[in-house]
This record gives C-alpha cells, sequence and structure tokens, in this order.
C-alpha cells in the first residue's frame, strides 16, 4: 500500500516535451508556488526510446523539482515495446526513479480506454491498497 498528497498536474508527454522551454512553459513558476505535485502522464505515439527522452528532458529542465510521485498511463503506441531494452516501465524509473517517490504504472488515464479523466491542479490524495488506485480530492482546493 502507498500513498501520495499533492497538486495534480501532466498530460501527454508527446504534447508536453513540445511546450517545454518555450514561452508556454510555466512549470518553474508554479513549482515555487506549490511544495507538492503529483505528475500524471502517458503518452500517445512515442515510442519506449521516446518515453525515456521526453522524461528526462523534463526532469533536465526542472519540472519534476516538486514531485511527491507519479500516476503513469499506459502508452498507446509502446504498450508492450521494447527498444535496445527499453520498455514502457523503465523508460520512466530509469530517470525518475532516483527521486525516491512513488510511481504508479498502468493507470486507466490517457489514449487506452478506459480513459478516466483527473482534474488538473487539483489538490488530491491519491492511494494504492491491494492493486486498486483511488483518487480524492482533497476539500482546500485553491482557484
Amino acid at each position: 500500500p502507498l500513498s501520495m498528497s499533492g497538486v495534480l498536474i501532466g498530460g501527454c508527454l508527446d504534447v508536453l516535451t513540445n511546450l517545454c522551454g518555450t514561452r508556454f512553459d510555466f512549470v518553474n513558476q508554479f513549482n515555487k508556488e506549490n511544495d507538492r505535485v503529483i505528475w500524471v502522464l502517458e503518452a500517445c505515439d512515442l515510442s519506449p526510446m521516446g518515453i525515456r527522452r521526453a522524461m528526462w528532458n523534463l526532469k533536465e529542465a526542472g519540472w519534476f523539482e516538486k514531485a511527491t510521485g507519479f500516476v503513469i498511463g499506459r502508452p498507446l503506441a509502446a504498450w508492450g515495446q521494447e527498444t535496445m531494452g527499453v520498455d514502457q516501465y523503465n523508460a520512466v524509473t530509469d530517470i525518475v526513479g532516483e527521486l525516491n517517490v512513488p510511481i504508479i504504472f498502468d493507470v486507466d488515464v490517457g489514449h487506452i480506454a478506459p480513459d478516466i479523466p483527473l482534474v488538473m491542479g487539483a489538490q488530491a490524495c491519491v492511494k494504492v491498497e491491494e492493486g486498486n488506485i483511488s483518487v480524492g480530492l482533497i476539500s482546500n482546493l485553491r482557484y
């Protein structure tokens, strides 16, 4: 069993890596205003190596500095694929595993049904018990 709490933020790695470092990238400011961030990430067209590169890029840009955990959806194109020993799991753990925060894989978010919506920007508590994940919104939401 594990639990983590913080602000939910994230989305599709295919899109986020294209925003990183542009005039639309406000993550460093967001990190200054939020001490605990749960990253909700998934991928559409990226290969396992593409996922690895995307995670490295975001980590090097400082996006994960306030990460209290990761919720990772099943990738559409990389599902069950392996390239040079890299699969959808170690593409993530090799990059952010050193942060020593929980990483939950194969969550029903993203491009593979069922794709359950989550409210980005919401304060939440994420719990995993006996293989079941629950996401509860914390009542003191900021707008």
